[in-house]
């Protein structure tokens, strides 16, 4: 089978979506001929979501180029879109591969497509929008989850297909002698960084043992009615921590080796990832904690849900408040045996649901 997929890989900083797709790209290959064509050349951190000239000529660009290649492959697989300007592009790219007759793969790497995207249109936008994606012959969503946000799809081509990573498992023990909390993600105020950073404060008021390591990149994405650019945000949590004399304790970086990624999550003992991102599906970062044997504390959004299990292998937040994370932290410093149960079932989550082996079978059947 000739597999033509197009999505956005090779952004110039880490993405979940990129690394998801570059995972499948590579289970791919090992059955079929694919072939990808790469939306995300020149997308960076100052021009994420924007309309430029320069964007538009390279959409055209890579038009073309799909136009080139379009006929010699027997499936598009692509990744779907949650703005209005992706999905007209997605359009274009859907209705071309219909026209030439070909199986359309759809994607969505995240969640929340009714309500954040599809309800948010006028009824002439929402007719196109399900007059399109009916032309596909699956969509591969990341949970149950969000089967409803796709009711007006043939129910039977909706398919779950989880993500997975492909990474050696260290299953040595692990113990915890004071707070390592470790936070990696892009820093966009709706993934929760600054409630951590919150959490932090109150832990140095207490006077409690702790280090904090932060990782991601500053996204000028305005989840908030600030609006505030990276480098703003960059600098008030700089600030934040030097108000607070954090210093000793919290540190935040934008460049994290992938090499290094695991090491600084060994070197930890719990992962926070309090998060409410609009756009939020089944985080890679969390399966990284999975295969880490770190406890999680997060909560009870998209499809986090599928990865920690409250009381099992972390907590899921109730309230959204720092003392609530606080109180979840000290029962791990108070109860080692509870860190050390909850930290084997991060573990067996990620075999039972999550396994690199597991998920490759279940892609390579779908793409049969």
């Amino acid at each position: 089978m000739k597999i033509l997929i197009i999505a956005p890989v090779e952004t110039k900083f880490k993405t979940g979506l990129s690394n998801a797709v570059k995972t499948t790209k590579d289970i791919l290959k090992e059955e079929h001929d694919v072939y990808l064509i790469d939306t995300a050349e020149n997308v960076n951190t100052d021009n994420i979501r924007k309309f430029s000239i320069k964007r538009l000529t390279l959409f055209f660009k890579i038009f073309l180029h799909f136009l080139v290649k379009i006929r010699k492959f027997d499936i598009v697989y692509m990744t779907i879109s949650m703005s209005l300007g992706g999905f007209l592009r997605d359009m274009i790219f859907i209705i071309s591969s219909k026209i030439f007759s070909k199986k359309i793969f759809l994607h969505l790497h995240g969640g929340g497509y009714k309500k954040n995207f599809f309800l948010k249109q006028n009824s002439l936008i929402k007719k196109i929008i399900i007059f399109t994606l009916n032309n596909c012959n699956k969509l591969f969503i990341l949970s149950e989850n969000f089967r409803d946000d796709f009711s007006f799809i043939e129910d039977t081509k909706i398919k779950v297909l989880e993500n997975t990573i492909n990474v050696k498992i260290d299953k040595s023990n692990r113990d915890i002698d004071y707070l390592k909390i470790i936070y990696i993600s892009n820093f966009i105020k709706s993934k929760g960084y600054y409630l951590l950073l919150k959490t932090c404060k109150l832990l140095a008021t207490q006077k409690i043992n702790f280090k904090c390591e932060m990782y991601g990149k500053f996204l000028n994405i305005s989840d908030d009615e600030k609006n505030l650019g990276k480098d703003q945000l960059k600098n008030e949590v700089k600030e934040f921590i030097r108000l607070n004399k954090l210093e000793n304790n919290v540190t935040f970086s934008e460049n994290l080796d992938s090499d290094k990624k695991y090491e600084k999550l060994r070197n930890s003992n719990v992962f926070v990832f309090p998060s409410t991102y609009p756009g939020e599906g089944l985080p890679l970062s969390l399966m990284e904690a999975l295969v880490s044997k770190l406890p999680i504390i997060s909560t009870n959004h998209a499809a986090i849900t599928d990865i920690v299990k409250h009381n099992y292998n972390g907590f899921i937040l109730k309230t959204f408040n720092e003392l609530e994370i606080v109180n979840y932290l000290l029962q791990f410093t108070k109860n080692k045996e509870l860190f050390k149960t909850m930290s084997e079932n991060s573990l067996k989550i990620f075999d039972e649901k999550f396994n690199y082996v597991k998920i490759k079978g279940k892609t390579l059947d779908e793409f049969k």
